[in-house]
């Protein structure tokens, strides 16, 4: 009589619980080899941070709203540029008036970062299955990292004193703002233990598979402050090869993550110098400063998660039986295996 096999149904997070999603199926129909019977077994496992990692494309792009104003100051500095919103009418000595705008942050390129972190993995070889929980990863384990970044302003018309140009709202300035400081990127596991598939491979090695709900955060440093988002609800898929020798497990592997979303936001910036190239005519810079303020950031993370990670067993989490009592898919699992052990 064949024996019975998990299955799993997920909700699906995004394009990384769907590539998920396909490879639990494949892993399920896969032929299994006979495995040792043996009571549920618990590793502790950190990643490897010099063979652990994200790599791919990663755009960033933050909105923000405020106004312009020209640095003029009557004391402090009487011969800097002074603006007024419109292109026609009187401007006056000592007029220097806010002009309303928007800001798009964009921060655009290639990502290639060390990860940190750790999970525990718990492991039924005789039921075929396994769960994870307290998944947690730095994706910064080697400092910041840096991304080049654009600003795209809209604006109604306006002109300046010192120097003299008007600044016609016919289409987006683009703006070069250089490079900026991702600071902190960290995903931690949410909803408790998630179910793995486990097949055999042979000795003491066995594919795995498991797409992990995470709540992903981070901040980076543009336009003179530190800008925080998250967290953003999201997925990681784990999947490579477990190998138990001993007391000792390693899981590898390399899998796509998909984290794409978009975080509303209300943070007020510090007051932005900035030199604005000039558009009629070209060729000069008018000082002005921006309040802006932060209203909402969008993130689309397409990478490859490379995973090394080894540890020792420890103590299980409380008894298998309780584990499985509070998640319906890893009961699931708990009951099938019984039936199968029961079986033999």
């Amino acid at each position: 009589m064949p024996r019975d096999r998990c299955s799993l149904v997920r909700r699906p997070f995004d394009r990384t619980a769907a590539l998920g999603a396909a490879l639990l199926v494949a892993a399920a129909a896969a032929p299994s080899a006979a495995l040792p019977a043996g009571p549920p077994r618990s590793f502790a496992l950190q990643l490897d941070a010099s063979r652990s990692g994200l790599a791919g494309e990663a755009r960033f792009l933050g909105d923000h709203e405020g106004t312009l104003r020209g640095a003029w100051d009557a004391v402090a500095n009487p011969s800097g540029a002074r603006t007024k919103p419109g292109l026609f009418g009187t401007f006056n000595a000592g007029e220097n008036l806010p002009v309303p705008v928007t800001l798009d942050l964009l921060l655009e390129g290639p990502l290639d970062l060390a990860a940190a972190g750790g999970l525990r993995v718990t492991v039924d070889a005789a039921a075929e299955s396994a769960v994870v929980s307290g998944l947690h990863v730095d994706f910064l384990a080697a400092g910041p990292a840096v991304l080049p970044a654009v600003g795209v302003l809209t604006y109604e018309s306006f002109r300046t004193r010192e120097p003299t140009a008007v600044f016609p709202s016919l289409a987006p300035l683009e703006i070069p703002l250089g490079e900026v400081r991702l600071t902190t990127l960290a995903a931690a596991q949410t909803g408790g233990p998630v179910a793995a598939a486990l097949d055999p491979l042979g000795g003491n090695a066995y594919s795995f598979a498991a797409v992990v709900p995470v709540d992903l955060a981070g901040s980076f440093a543009a336009l003179g402050d530190e800008q925080a988002f998250g967290p953003l609800s999201a997925a990681l898929l784990l999947a490579g090869t477990l190998v138990i020798d001993g007391s000792r497990a390693e899981l590898r592997g390399t899998a796509p993550t998909a984290l794409a979303g978009t975080f509303p936001a209300q943070a007020e910036l510090p007051t932005i110098p900035f030199e604005l190239p000039t558009f009629l005519p070209p060729g000069g810079a008018a000082g002005v400063d921006f309040a802006l303020t932060l209203t909402g950031l969008t993130i689309d993370v397409d990478a490859q998660f490379r995973l090394q990670a080894s540890g020792t067993s420890v103590p299980l989490p409380g008894s298998w039986a309780l584990l499985a009592a509070a998640s319906p898919a890893l009961g699931t699992l708990w009951r099938t295996g019984a039936r199968c052990r029961k079986r033999r």
